[in-house]
């Protein structure tokens, strides 16, 4: 019953406590090779006699392979969906007692139906990412038990062929891709800062891996963000677009639209104000314009990007500045919506609403100045009222005679009792009437205090300052002269010091493999044998990292054309044999005639004879 294989380097060390099981059977110079790259896959995984661990790559694609060359272990095999491969394949898997099938690459290089068919009763682990970058990463994780590395390989993971060179260098340091851009891919990014390096070493000249990117990967862990020169322009222009637009939001405002609403539907919803264009081309370039735009805050869009008359219901309430330095959305915005009617929250906004609590409270002062004064009038003429009824009270308690005389009397002081109240209420209303009086002082701190309870932390001065400083750095940038300010954020963007670089490398790839092969075997120090591969149909040079896994394989992999020896392999060739008699006759080449002709076979065993 097949078990689940967790780990690849449970499996690595397995097979590191399983001696090796026999030397190179032939001692003459022929050739490793089959009908077809999949068959020579077979004939050379055959050298290995067992092993517990198999690796399977696609093999109409290199990518997934030739980062997988410093794995150790094991042969690989190549598969594609063929019945008659898969079945060659998984016989050749049977016949090397293999225990664990490990995959290089996802589904979509190689499906589980075939792994399936070709594994047997072997465990299987997939090792994969979803692209030949991440699956480069994925593989150096697994070589380096997701540990730090002080060593790391670059290659171009598009013309790849250096990277299958580069998988004979007898270390643990992983090989990660470059796509030929000048910067790096995310994912190789990523991997480099995990495992922090001392020494970056490029493999291929400056045409394969570019001087940007070799430099861009030593900083990754120095003091930037490790990107190259056109690249730290790129992103300072991009990140100061940004600030540019959300230093104008916080002069202009912004909505924000419905979190169940993405980008493409927003742009769909017409929702989004009209752009003008002389014919549908221009108008379409205009959109692509102004979808770029607002993708960089999406999905807070600026009130000029916005149809009027559109469905308010796809916004939500405005929330705060970009620092976060504004209070509760909701308070403000109940305060706001009064201002423009949408609730967005703007300085020139705020400005207005400083305007309208100023009112507010010179409104509630008048009218409680108005209602003080109509209380006042009302006493005055409670008062005079109270004069006259007090006046004829008294001319009256004057006429009087007899018993109406004590009458008038009694009438005339509580006459003069409602005169003195009447008085009292007239001079305590003029008063009151006299403290509603407007005081400018208390109606600024009721103003300030509106402003406060609306969450209003930042100016409109400073949201002004904002915005000059991030437009003339974005003027500078995209403008021929670049100013102190603006070098130094593409410095910060671009890094300093971290790891040292280095190249192996040649003029062409055949000089590139040589370099390798000095690099790896020095004077063909260690080496076991040789191995020749054609340099331009490198299909059957696709296992040439896996070769060594098996110490009595170990060899370089040296590039020929199809019917010549460059003179320099020729001369590495030659001072090889010098220097290690163990050489003699120990030849291979990886591929039929139609790839490695039987000239150059006659040539090299010449060599080494």
């Amino acid at each position: 019953m097949r078990k689940e294989f967790l780990t690849l380097g449970a499996a690595l060390a397995v097979t590191a406590l399983v001696a090796p099981a026999t030397a190179v059977a032939a001692s003459t110079a022929d050739r490793l090779a089959g009908t077809d790259r999949y068959d020579t896959a077979i004939q050379i995984a055959d050298e290995f006699k067992t092993s517990d661990v198999v690796y399977l790559a696609r093999g109409d694609n290199q990518a997934d392979a030739v980062a997988g060359g410093k794995l150790k272990n094991g042969p690989l095999l190549l598969v594609n969906e063929g019945s008659r491969t898969r079945e060659a394949v998984a016989a050749e898997v049977k016949k090397l007692k293999a225990k664990h099938v490990v995959v290089l690459g996802g589904v979509g290089a190689v499906s589980d139906d075939t792994v399936k068919a070709v594994a047997g009763n072997a465990d299987i682990l997939r090792i994969s990412g979803a692209n030949r970058f991440e699956t480069a990463v994925e593989i150096s994780k697994a070589l380096t038990n997701s540990q730090t590395a002080a060593k790391v390989y670059l290659a171009n993971g598009m013309t790849l062929v250096d990277a299958l060179a580069g998988g004979t260098i007898p270390d643990n340091a992983p090989i990660l891709l470059t796509d030929g851009s000048g910067s790096l891919p995310s994912s190789t990014v990523a991997e480099i800062k995990r495992l922090k390096p001392t020494e970056i070493v490029a493999l291929g000249g400056a045409r394969a891996v570019k001087t940007d990117e070799l430099n861009a990967a030593s900083r990754v862990n120095g003091s930037g963000g490790g990107l190259s020169q056109d690249a730290a322009v790129k992103k300072v222009t991009a990140d100061l677009a940004k600030k540019l637009r959300e230093a104008d939001m916080q002069l202009k405002g912004w909505f924000t639209v419905a979190k169940d609403v993405n980008l493409n539907q927003f742009m769909d919803s017409g929702c989004v104000a009209a752009v003008g264009g002389k014919d549908d081309k221009e108008k379409a370039e205009k959109k692509a314009a102004l979808k770029a735009a607002i993708e960089m805050t999406y999905p807070r869009v600026m009130p000029s990007e916005v149809n009027e008359e559109c469905d308010k219901r796809i916004f939500q309430v405005d929330g705060a500045t970009s620092d976060g330095s504004l209070a509760e959305a909701k308070a403000k915005a109940q305060m706001l919506a009064t201002v423009d009617g949408h609730g967005v929250a703007t300085f020139m906004g705020l400005e207005k609403s400083v305007q309208m609590a100023e009112e507010d409270v010179k409104k509630t002062v008048e009218a409680a100045k108005t209602e003080a004064a109509k209380k006042a009038e009302e006493a005055k003429q409670a008062k005079e009222k109270a004069k006259k009824a007090l006046d004829a009270a008294k001319e009256k308690a004057k006429k009087a005679t007899g018993k109406a005389k004590k009458a008038a009397a009694n009438a005339f002081k509580k006459a003069e009792e409602a005169y003195d109240k009447a008085k009292k209420d007239a001079e305590d209303a003029e008063t009151e009437a006299k403290k509603a009086q407007p005081d400018t002082k208390k109606e600024k701190e009721a103003a300030d205090s509106a402003i406060l309870k609306a969450g209003i932390a930042l100016s409109l001065e400073k949201a002004k300052n904002t915005y000059r400083e991030v437009n003339d750095a974005f003027k500078d940038i995209k403008g021929d002269k670049t100013s102190d300010k603006v070098k130094q954020l593409i410095q910060a963007a671009m890094g300093g010091g971290g790891a040292k670089t280095s190249r192996i490398a040649g003029n062409d790839r055949y000089q590139t493999a040589l370099e390798i092969a000095k690099t790896a075997f020095p004077s063909g120090g260690n080496a076991k044998a040789v191995y020749v591969a054609n340099g331009t149909a490198s299909a059957d040079a696709t296992v040439a990292g896996f070769i060594d896994n098996k110490a009595e394989l170990a060899g370089p992999v040296l590039l020929v054309k199809a019917d010549t020896v460059p003179a320099e392999v020729e001369a590495y060739l030659k001072a090889a044999r010098q220097a290690n008699s163990a050489l003699e006759g120990k030849f291979k080449a990886l591929g039929g005639a139609m790839v490695v002709s039987d000239s150059v076979v006659d040539t090299v065993k010449g060599l080494l004879k």
